[in-house]
């Protein structure tokens, strides 16, 4: 294949991959009510969780990027490795439910290992787009966001009886966007790569007030963002609890929150890109 039709081939199998792997995001977020009662929690579930995959993102952000791991590990294994981890661990999430902190530890690892998905699919993408590049990414975080919102819409598969099969199901998915990546897609000869770290490169961003200016709006965004995208279901669930009830209330509920979240989401980060 031509190298300007295979870039194009790799955008679709990254930002698919990207979609299948980042399902598990919100997954247990998603069934964390139905667990509150077996953890002996009221209300805080689905905060905890979500605030917990949070963490251990950032955790494994900044470890990725002091180790650069980017750099001295294949693009294309750490994304594999890290999706395969992910299902791991949620698996487990499955399998050890009862246990609270258990489960906080499992969400927190499977963050972690996040990290080495969505910055790592930008990395691979920005190597092979080195004009359109800002259409590439944005398409890329189409793909972030609709799986972010796909357990919404998973809830609503027939086959999906109960909260174990959507984890299990986000898995299944999330090992298959990984091997995707490892096996369909060759290195870019090309391949970007990060500068060193260097702790004195933090003490340069906090003096430049325009980055941190930047940076600043940033984390303010992504804080807006994903308060937003765990607390609209609940409150869409609530406001069509007056009309539906059932089977009925759950189905409308899902595809609404993976239309405001996935669809309006797939629809800024194409256009923004």
């Amino acid at each position: 294949m031509e190298a300007k039709k295979y870039k194009w081939f790799v955008l679709i199998i990254m930002s698919v991959s990207e979609l299948m792997v980042m399902s598990l995001w919100f997954s247990a977020s998603t069934i964390a009510p139905e667990l509150e009662p077996v953890w002996g929690i009221s209300g805080l579930g689905t905060l905890i969780v979500t605030l917990m995959v949070q963490i251990g993102f950032v955790l494994g952000a900044l470890i990725s990027a002091t180790l650069g791991l980017a750099d001295k590990v294949n693009p294309r294994k750490l994304f594999t490795f890290s999706s395969i981890m992910s299902a791991i661990f949620t698996l487990l999430f499955v399998l050890l439910y009862r246990h609270f902190l258990i489960e906080m530890v499992l969400m927190l690892s499977t963050g972690i290992m996040m990290a080495g998905v969505y910055p790592v699919a930008v990395l691979i993408v920005s190597s092979w787009f080195p004009t359109r590049r800002g259409l590439a990414l944005g398409i890329v975080i189409a793909g972030l966001t609709l799986g972010t919102a796909l357990p919404h819409i998973i809830l609503d598969l027939p086959f999906i009886t109960e909260w174990r099969a959507l984890m299990e199901f986000s898995s299944l998915l999330s090992i298959l966007g990984g091997a995707m990546v490892l096996f369909a897609l060759h290195d870019d000869k090309n391949q970007i790569k990060a500068p060193k770290f260097k702790w004195d490169t933090i003490k340069q961003i906090i003096k430049n007030k325009p980055v941190m200016l930047a940076n600043f709006g940033y984390f303010g965004h992504m804080w807006e963002l994903y308060a937003m995208w765990t607390w609209i279901p609940i409150f869409l669930l609530s406001s069509f609890a007056f009309y539906y009830t059932g089977s009925r209330l759950l189905f409308i509920t899902g595809i609404a929150s993976f239309s405001i979240i996935g669809l309006s989401g797939v629809t800024g980060s194409v256009l923004g890109g």
